[in-house]
């Protein structure tokens, strides 16, 4: 189940179905965030393009950090 603004909560069927994807392991919002990470772009572009605080920022990108096992932007 998924709500607005909170993490995916259904588990995988099966161990097979356990993926490094970002596109199955982050909300919507998160991926949004991934992307424009991607993108280069600083957390102040990304709360100016997305209409939300920089410290909503900052969460997200604690949580894509921490979801997908890394500890720096570089390594996404």
């Amino acid at each position: 189940i998924e709500r607005k603004g909170l993490r995916k909560t259904t588990a995988p069927k099966s161990p097979e179905a356990l993926t490094d994807d970002p596109e199955d392991l982050l909300s919507k919002r998160e991926l949004q965030v991934y992307r424009l990470l991607k993108q280069g772009k600083t957390r102040k572009q990304i709360s100016e393009e997305l209409a939300i605080q920089i410290n909503t920022v900052r969460t997200h990108v604690r949580n894509i950090y921490q979801t997908l096992g890394v500890h720096e932007r570089s390594a996404l």
